[in-house]
């Protein structure tokens, strides 16, 4: 159905080539599907129409993400959280590129901003979590992990095989967390 969605967009946008709307939809179809030249150059549109629309900053940030451009993704998430600074899971996004780039102590303040915004977001608390583990603060990691566990008793199952956590595996108080 979306190479039809796609088509019927484009004779759309055809018609009306400054509707932000139907671009937006054709963009976001082609990032669903993994199309995502063709939604990066979406967004870049969009966002030439919408400068300061931070819903066309996340869409590019989280394009740049699935193609593995780490830094130009943390750069649209960004301006994304300087437009919008309200967006928990905006923050996570971000922190997540951060620690894509080993930028650790970043993306731990990104994840503090989200946790801050929405306290009842346990992917923030988790993947801060990761990101202690990874520095190898055990305490805060395992603090983190037990609130997103209480939140979400499904990260259990999740972080006994997240190689975040694997300096942990063998470690008793993680194995009792995670039991």
């Amino acid at each position: 159905g979306e190479v039809d969605a796609i088509k019927q967009l484009d004779s759309l946008s055809n018609i009306y080539p400054e509707n932000s709307g139907i671009l937006f939809f054709k963009t976001f179809i082609q990032a669903e599907y993994g199309k995502n030249e063709e939604a990066l150059a979406g967004f870049d549109k969009l966002i030439s129409l919408q400068p300061d629309t931070s819903i066309n900053w996340i869409g590019k940030g989280q394009v740049l993400a699935a193609l593995n451009k780490h830094q130009e993704a943390l750069s649209a998430f960004d301006k994304a959280t300087s437009l919008n600074p309200k967006r928990s899971d905006v923050w996570n996004m971000k922190a997540m590129e951060q620690a894509k780039l080993e930028k650790y102590d970043e993306a731990i303040v990104s994840l503090g901003k989200g946790i801050e915004i929405n306290p009842n977001y346990p992917v923030n608390f988790y993947n801060r979590a990761c990101i202690y583990s990874i520095k190898g603060d055990k305490v805060n990691a395992l603090k983190d992990l037990k609130l997103a566990i209480t939140m979400n008793p499904d990260f259990k199952k999740s972080a006994v095989t997240d190689t975040d956590f694997k300096k942990l595996y063998e470690d008793e108080d993680f194995k009792a967390l995670t039991k």
